[in-house]
């Protein structure tokens, strides 16, 4: 079973350990440290019109950071995902974006 990818299901999640499948089946856990709304950027303003529209909608776009132990050495693209208790998330593209003593860490976007 596929896990709806939203906001509001993940954000209880945070911390949580997830399984990351590579290409060669091998799996190793990684942890999920932050769970972020991102502001919706479907909306184009135009030079000439007014900075009076109002946008009441929620934010739909939202980004996970998971933690990767460094020994790993994960490339950036898809993996397949999992959380022991909701399933699978799917294949999600993964971008590097910082690193520590304690791991790589790789974000995911969703719009």
């Amino acid at each position: 079973m596929t896990m709806q990818l939203n906001f509001e299901n993940l954000a209880p999640l945070l911390n949580e350990q997830f399984v990351l499948q590579t290409d060669a089946d091998r799996r190793f856990d990684v942890e999920l440290v932050e769970v972020k709304q991102l502001p919706d950027s479907n909306r184009v303003q135009y030079s000439w019109q007014k900075d009076t529209y109002t946008d009441t909608r929620v934010s739909r776009s939202f980004a996970l950071v998971f933690r990767v132990p460094r020994e790993l050495g994960i490339a950036q693209k898809t993996y397949e995902i999992s959380h022991p208790i909701q399933g699978m998330l799917g294949p999600i593209f993964l971008v590097p974006i910082a690193e520590d003593k304690e791991g790589v860490y790789y974000e995911a976007i969703f719009t």
